[in-house]
Order: structure tokens, then C-alpha cells, then sequence
């Protein structure tokens, strides 16, 4: 009997092989990333859409229980700062501080580099010169914003909407949620707004 002896070979993955497993793995890698920046990007938007819709929903309360004679909030913090009876009152809003800008069609952007939950507040509305209503000074963004939040008589502000904005970290672009009147005529003058940055 003759004894045939076999020889077991053990064989390694060769070049190729493992550059098809690095390929496929890069592959889902890439598509794992890009799924992910697209749910993180909605879920971004989500965030400052919802923060926007709980701050028109406060200025709709505070423009009716407020007693304030400009009307609705002139700046942000009068409702953060509101004491927390009342039905006004909100917290954990981040704003972005800017310089005070006018804009009669659509807001600009939050920021340069927006972050969840980061609003956009702007007031909108007519200045009165001895009581007679007439059109904000939007030349000059600081001027008008001073305008609307100094309090009626004589001289003062009518604040009669407001514009939240907030960003859509999917298109780039900033849309605004509004509450009150915020364009056409009130009072036989142009409505214009201007953020407050605060």
C-alpha cells in the first residue's frame, strides 16, 4: 500500500482582493456619511423651525395680554425675560446679534455659520411725528429700529408684526415665520421691518 501524502497549502488574500474589500467598504463609508449629514441637516431645520414657531406663538400672546401700547414685542428679551406667570413667557432662545438691518421682502440669513435653534427677530411696523403716522427711516436700519422701539405719543413707534427667521441647513436659505402685519399699508403708510439682533 502506498501512502499518498497530501500537503495542505495555506493561501493569503492577495493586492487585489483586498483593494475590492477597501473599495466597498469606502463606498458605504460615503454613503453612510452623506445619509447622515442629510438627517442632521433636517433635524438642524427642524430645531430653528420649531424654536421660530414657539416665539411667533409667545409674541401672538404677549400682543394680547401685554397691554404694551407699541403692540407687539420690540425686542426678544421681553418675553425671555418676562416673569414665567405670565403667558409670554420663554427661554432657551438663542438669537443672532446683529447690527440692526432692513428689509421690507425676506430675511437674510441667521449667520455666517448658523447653528440649531438660532432665530432671527424683527420687528415691523410705522413711526408717528406728532401723532401722524409716516414711514420708518429704512436709509438708515439703526434710525428705524430706534423709531419702532420708542414708546408712542408724539414721536414713536406702532409695532404691528414681527418676522422670525431661522435657518434651513438643507437649502441654505432662511425663510421667516411672521405673525401680525408685516408688509402693505397700515394706516395709510408703508409697514417695513428691521431686525433687532436681540
Amino acid at each position: 500500500m502506498s501512502r499518498i501524502s497530501t500537503i495542505n497549502k495555506t493561501r493569503g488574500f492577495t493586492i487585489v482582493e483586498l483593494l475590492v474589500v477597501i473599495v466597498v467598504i469606502g463606498i458605504l463609508a460615503a454613503i453612510t456619511l452623506v445619509s447622515y449629514n442629510g438627517i442632521t441637516a433636517r433635524a438642524n431645520t427642524s430645531s430653528g423651525q420649531s424654536t421660530a414657531n414657539n416665539v411667533i406663538q409667545k409674541v401672538g400672546a404677549y400682543n394680547v395680554d401685554a397691554n404694551d401700547a407699541k403692540g407687539f414685542p420690540d425686542r426678544l428679551s421681553l418675553l425671555t425675560g418676562a416673569a414665567s406667570t405670565t403667558t409670554y413667557n420663554m427661554s432657551g432662545v438663542s438669537t443672532q446679534a446683529a447690527v440692526a438691518q432692513a428689509n421690507t421682502t425676506s430675511m437674510t440669513a441667521p449667520s455666517a455659520n448658523p447653528y440649531a435653534g438660532v432665530i432671527q427677530y424683527a420687528i415691523c411696523g410705522y413711526k408717528t411725528v406728532t401723532g401722524t403716522p409716516t414711514v420708518l427711516t429704512i436709509g438708515t436700519p439703526a434710525t428705524a429700529l430706534t423709531e419702532l422701539q420708542t414708546a408712542p405719543g408724539s414721536t414713536g413707534g406702532v409695532i404691528t408684526g414681527v418676522k422670525v427667521s431661522y435657518w434651513k441647513f438643507d437649502d441654505g436659505t432662511a425663510p421667516f415665520l411672521t405673525a401680525g402685519v408685516t408688509s402693505g399699508n397700515v394706516a395709510g403708510v408703508a409697514v417695513n421691518c428691521v431686525t433687532t439682533g436681540s
